[in-house]
């Protein structure tokens, strides 16, 4: 294994990854992304598949195939969750009466960096949610405002093919 990168991913870059790759089309991609699973290290938090089950689409049935693979208990980084949500109130909306993925991606990608180990040397967050420019009138705290506050490598999609040489 050349690349011994663990990649958190967030709810917005498997829906968007569907949207662009759809997976009846592109299954040789969904196929590297099920290697990834299969050598532990593509995941997300639970919260990631409780937003992605919300819909009936490819992408949910995807995810059921993966799911004891792919999502990972939050118990273990609850405290790192407690903190980034201390920091940046603004990383959730208060009048969703759920529980949001985006503090969980952050917080799981921490508790990797915290505890490393011998096979993965780095951790990257894929998203896709948009960098929005400042604005002091913006209440709404992106996932890569808050992985450059902590040092976290942030991607996207395409940037993590790049990154794994994937070919199609």
């Amino acid at each position: 294994m050349t690349n011994a990168t663990f990649y958190v991913i967030d709810t917005s870059a498997l829906i968007k990854m569907n949207y662009r790759y759809p997976i009846p089309l592109f299954k040789s991609l969904w196929g590297e992304c099920n290697g990834l699973i299969d050598e532990g290290r593509l995941g997300a938090p639970a919260t990631v598949h409780e937003e992605i089950k919300k819909k009936d689409d490819d992408l949910r049935k995807w995810v059921k195939k993966c799911q004891d693979d792919l999502f990972y208990d939050e118990l273990p980084f609850i405290e790192y969750q407690q903190d980034i949500l201390s920091k940046f109130p603004g990383l959730v909306d208060p009048r969703r009466q759920y529980d949001q993925a985006d503090p969980f991606v952050i917080a799981m990608a921490l508790e990797r960096i915290a505890k490393p180990t011998l096979v993965y040397q780095d951790v990257c967050i894929v998203t896709e949610e948009e960098t929005q420019i400042p604005d002091q009138r913006r209440v709404r705290v992106r996932i890569s405002e808050v992985c450059n506050h902590y040092g976290i490598c942030c991607i996207r999609v395409l940037d993590m093919i790049k990154k794994e040489m994937w070919v199609f």
